[in-house]
């Protein structure tokens, strides 16, 4: 039999060493997972006047707004950069 193949005795930190073993960028992405929604939190709370309905519709929209190939991704990275220098100079 192969060795790839779980057993049922796993525990949930078991199971989450392995896959991190098998795809090595799976931690980096609950990370970044975590990162937003404590983002979005902070910033639903500080929202000031803005309604709910508004403030979701906006995530919504900032949501959708997402790389789909490995050239769009660079052009995202790389606008936020510029950005990001942007206001540091401020």
């Amino acid at each position: 039999m192969s060795s790839k193949i779980p057993s049922f005795d796993e525990t949930h930190s078991d199971k989450l060493a392995r896959k991190a073993r098998e795809s090595p960028f799976m931690p980096i992405g609950i990370a970044g997972l975590v990162a937003v929604c404590a983002i979005g939190a902070y910033k639903y709370k500080h929202r000031g006047g803005m309604s709910t309905s508004v403030f979701l519709m906006q995530l919504r929209v900032a949501a959708q707004v997402q790389p789909r190939s490995h050239d769009d991704l660079f052009q995202f990275v790389h606008h936020g950069l510029i950005v990001m220098q942007a206001y540091l100079e401020e």
